[in-house]
């Protein structure tokens, strides 16, 4: 995985700055994961309920869909090093409100909440600053560097989240990313100021021309069918993120009937080392074959994936009957697991890569800020009643139905991408 990193980087040929701004970018998330792990874990084991874990999702989720496309105006309005290096230390010190709170779920969800809506401040600042710091011959190298590092840092922190509270219990992990939060904000700190056309108004006056601002920033998405396009596709596969989220705990303790420990070796490992291989493979396929077919055909396989692990016993025992693994139905299961994760985050990271820099190619500076505000919060919107659907089913019914559903879904939206492209 990170001999594959450091290729990508080597390609792009960075400079320091954009170093400093993947090096906050990894600490953070490395940071983000590990509290996000150790809590979602946390409550399920307080509470055996996927609907539970729906609404611990939700927490962090809904603060995009009320705050993501005001945070990207002020994306645009502010000074974006700025908003990197407040973000991080105000993340800094939420993430030690955890501590206290660890048996009491109303705090973690209000905690969560609070941390998640300084975030949708962080997360449009450093996506507009890619271009800034980056030639645009290079975007698609940057955005892989950027999505290989969001997996790499989902496998690493919710990886080292587990052995670490199995050491020092769930504070440990919780300690150790705050302390990377403030690293992260070291490395902001080491940003270039750049001459970018800030608006140093009040917050009164911002907010009184917030409403034409975000009308603009709607207009650019739905004058511009490549934006428009990437924009649909990256909130399909987050929504779809969002629900894997909520199952996982139960699929693992259920289907696989394994410790939640296990999640990392057998799905988060797995997912992580099929993003890296999604990321290597897109540069050269994009070229091939076009962007919009390359994201139609992952997101079909994305789709077939999630199947798979959702008929996980037929297949077991499929494999069985021709005489693979044919006494050990357990290890017949997790190699499927496993293969299937592989093939989801290959899928997945594809769809990602290929849609964000379809939104950087085709949007001016000026408004980026305020379009990925705007995907934020469409992002969470499309999230909300799937998330909450999912739990509820899951508590309802079983697990392998609603991951089988989710994946039929995705399936058929894949095979209807390419129509709902030629319609713009």
């Amino acid at each position: 995985m990170f001999s594959r990193l450091l290729t990508l980087i080597r390609e792009l040929e960075p400079n320091q700055h954009f170093l400093k701004l993947w090096l906050s970018q990894a600490l953070s998330l490395t940071a983000f994961n590990m509290v996000n792990f150790t809590l979602l874990l946390r409550v399920f084991d307080l509470t055996h309920s996927a609907i539970m874990v729906s609404l611990y999702v939700l927490s962090f989720g809904l603060p995009s869909l009320f705050f993501g496309a005001i945070a990207g105006v002020f994306a645009d309005r502010w000074n974006r090093r700025n908003v990197l290096i407040a973000t991080n230390v105000l993340r800094t010190i939420i993430v030690l409100a955890f501590l206290p709170a660890l048996d009491n779920l109303g705090i973690i969800f209000a905690a969560t909440f609070v941390m998640a809506t300084v975030t949708q401040f962080f997360t449009p600042a450093e996506g507009a600053m890619i271009p800034d710091l980056v030639e645009r011959k290079r975007l698609v190298a940057a955005n892989a560097v950027f999505m290989v590092t969001l997996f790499g840092s989902f496998v690493l922190g919710y990886g080292i989240a587990g052995p670490l509270a199995g050491i020092g219990g769930d504070s440990l992990p919780i300690i150790i990313a705050s302390v990377m939060f403030g690293l992260a904000t070291i490395a902001c700190t080491s940003l270039p100021k750049l001459k970018q056309k800030t608006h140093l108004t009040k917050i009164s006056e911002a907010y009184r021309s917030l409403f034409e601002q975000l009308k603009g920033g709607f207009r650019v998405v739905r004058e511009n069918a490549p934006v428009r396009y990437g924009l649909k596709q990256l909130t399909l596969i987050w929504a779809t993120i969002g629900v894997v989220m909520v199952v996982v705990p139960v699929y693992t303790s259920q289907v696989l009937e394994l410790n939640l420990r296990e999640i990392s070796r057998l799905i988060i490992l797995p997912i992580g080392i099929g993003m890296i291989l999604g990321g290597y493979v897109l540069h050269r396929a994009r070229r091939q074959f076009g962007t919009r077919s390359v994201v139609a055909v992952s997101i079909i396989l994305t789709g077939l994936a999630i199947i798979a692990l959702g008929q996980i016993n037929m297949l077991t025992h499929w494999l069985q009957d021709i005489g693979i693994w044919q006494h050990n139905e357990d290890a017949a299961r997790q190699l499927i697991t496993s293969m299937a994760s592989t093939v989801l985050g290959f899928g997945a990271s594809i769809v990602m890569i290929a849609s964000q820099t379809l939104i950087h190619e085709h949007t001016a500076p000026a408004v980026r800020g305020r379009i990925f505000g705007v995907l934020g919060m469409s992002i969470n919107a499309a999230n909300t009643i799937p998330v909450i659907v999912a739990g509820a089913l899951t508590d309802i019914f079983s697990v392998t139905a609603v991951v089988t559903g989710v994946g039929g879904i995705l399936v058929i939206w894949g095979a209807l991408a390419p129509v709902s492209a030629r319609r713009g």
